[in-house]
């Protein structure tokens, strides 16, 4: 009899355990605390795959394409009127160009179409002796699809200055919110794109013809360098300098590009002088002396219609990759992509120029 009595309480027994366990784990999960063996909170989220651990860091990246002259003037413009068909790259450049969160190039031509009248005001003219260059607006869709942002800069931004091409030119480009940059105007002085929270900001200067190599130069530049340099994590500084078809900088330049850098640039993008000149890595920042012709006319010699283009992987901190993509550019064709070859990844040093 004594036996028979304790199984009401066994099952009453069983009954509340069950219930207190039903109980304890439904606060578990609600709570996101149950504990296991190893005594660590289990987020219920996660229940089917391992979160990420606090320590999980993601690092923000962005990639940044470097090129340099870029005219849709004479022979360029001309094939395009021609043909009507304004596009500029092969596949696989335009490839390259799109994967990239910015494509810096110095424009080095005016935009210019018709007058009030319905007159074309830009020569139709394969001419190579004509040196005022001007390109359609049927070239700006082309532009837009790709990334670029545009230093003005240079020594022909003004050549339509009796019809205000340099402002028709911005117009043009305003139309498609193509950014661009001309830092000898107080309005156009400093731009800044931003990406993964990574702050880029862009110089232009022209050496050519609005400043010569001089010591004021020198110094209005350190002066721009000092003045932007902490608004930003890289600073880019766009100089057009340099002797046309020189395959090496001068001495100056040298001196120069080193001492903008330890005022705060982070990246030297040169040009003018149409052929590709050898680029240098100075206290982990680079300096490309001269980046050649990347969509130009200049069929006269295989160095103006060879050249490189380069993409740059920055983090907020440093400089991560560099490679670089060499190029072709037919007069009456588009510019040509080939394979890449990285140059510098985090601490490998760079090849020997």
């Amino acid at each position: 009899m004594a036996k028979k009595g304790k199984k009401p309480f066994n099952k009453i027994l069983y009954l509340l355990i069950f219930c207190l366990t039903v109980v304890a784990v439904s606060i578990g999960l609600k709570t996101g605390k149950l504990i296991f063996n190893n005594n660590a909170a289990f987020n219920p989220e996660c229940f089917r795959y391992p979160c990420p651990t606090s320590s999980t860091k993601t690092i923000g990246t962005v990639a940044i394409g470097f090129m340099g002259d870029l005219s849709i003037g004479r022979y360029v413009n001309k094939r395009a009127y021609d043909s009507k068909s304004f596009d500029l790259f092969d596949s696989k450049m335009e490839s390259f160009l799109k994967s990239n969160f910015l494509n810096v190039a110095n424009f080095e031509s005016s935009i210019i179409g018709r007058n009030a009248q319905g007159v074309l005001q830009c020569p139709i003219s394969g001419s190579g002796g004509l040196m005022i260059l001007c390109g359609l607006p049927d070239f700006v869709p082309e532009l837009s699809r790709n990334n670029f942002i545009f230093t003005l800069a240079n020594n022909h931004i003004n050549d339509f200055s009796s019809i205000n091409g340099k402002e028709r030119t911005m117009g043009e480009l305003d139309k498609y919110h193509i950014p661009y940059y001309y830092s000898h105007d107080l309005k156009t002085e400093f731009i800044v794109k931003e990406k993964n929270n990574i702050k880029f900001g862009f110089l232009g200067i022209d050496l050519v013809q609005h400043m010569s190599f001089n010591q004021t130069s020198f110094d209005r530049i350190k002066k721009l360098i000092n003045k932007y340099d902490r608004q930003v994590d890289w600073l880019i500084l766009s100089l057009h300098w340099g002797q046309e078809y020189v395959s090496k900088p001068s001495k100056t330049q040298v001196e120069y590009a080193h001492a903008f850098i330890d005022a705060g640039a982070d990246i030297i993008h040169g040009h003018h002088p149409h052929v590709l000149q050898p680029y240098e890595r100075y206290k982990n920042k680079f300096i490309f002396y001269s980046l050649g012709n990347f969509v130009f006319d200049q069929d006269f010699q295989e160095s103006t219609r060879t050249s490189s283009v380069y993409r740059v992987i920055f983090t907020k901190d440093l400089i991560n990759k560099v490679t670089e993509y060499k190029i072709s550019i037919p007069k009456d064709g588009r510019t040509k992509l080939s394979s890449p070859e990285t140059i510098y990844d985090k601490t490998d040093r760079p090849r020997v120029q």
